[in-house]
Formats: structure tokens, C-alpha cells, sequence
């Protein structure tokens, strides 16, 4: 089983002003990062992400040439379809299933057990 690396994606250092928004529900009281900066971030995670996949499939594995058959998806929903969207067709067939699932908070332990249970 191959796992990638760490991907993450720094905030960008913004003047108070540009690192929130108004919020015209809620009596104009500002909040976290504007929306649309936070999908941005997440379309180029997104397809970092997938870029990383496509690299490790093209990285030939001594001990087994050709071995990748089948890939299997860990991810919070709302990341499966843009990551796959960013995949090009035939690594897209090789994603034999998905699990719906936030791990990057749970102890290693806890998420290898999580992925044996929910594909058996």
C-alpha cells in the first residue's frame, strides 16, 4: 500500500482587513476567511492532491512493475469529487472504492484500523 506525503497548503499572510469579511447575517460581525479565498484554496489542494497521485503511479516500484490495480480513497466527501475530477480518465478507473471519512486528526492506529474495518 503506497501513502502519500503530507500535502498542505500555508495560509497566506493578509492585513486584518483582507483575512475576513463581513457577514451581513449575523449583525455585520466579521468571520473566519472570505469563501471564496477558502474554495480557492481548496481547488488547489484539490488538484495537488491528484497530481500526487498520478506522480506515484508513474514511479515504478522495483519490487512490483505494473502492480497498481485498484486505488482506494480516504477523504472528507466534499474533496472525493474535485480530487477525481483533477485525475486523468485511466487512473480514474483504477478507484475501486471510497470511504467517506476525516483522518488527519485520529491517531495512526485509529486510522488503520478504521480502513481494515470499512474495507473488508
Amino acid at each position: 500500500m503506497k501513502e502519500l506525503g503530507t500535502i498542505e497548503h500555508s495560509r497566506e499572510l493578509k492585513s486584518d482587513n483582507e483575512a475576513s469579511f463581513v457577514n451581513p447575517n449575523h449583525g455585520g460581525s466579521t468571520s473566519g476567511p472570505e469563501p471564496k479565498i477558502e474554495q480557492e484554496r481548496m481547488k488547489k489542494f484539490c488538484k495537488e492532491l491528484a497530481s500526487r497521485i498520478t506522480q506515484h503511479l508513474a514511479e515504478p516500484d522495483p519490487a512490483s512493475p505494473g502492480a497498481i490495480k485498484h486505488i482506494y480513497l480516504a477523504m472528507k466527501k466534499e474533496l472525493m469529487h474535485p480530487v477525481e475530477e483533477h485525475l486523468a480518465k485511466p487512473t480514474q478507473t483504477l478507484i475501486n472504492r471510497r470511504l467517506d471519512a476525516d483522518l488527519m486528526k485520529d491517531d495512526i492506529l485509529e486510522v488503520v484500523d478504521r480502513l481494515l474495518k470499512a474495507w473488508k
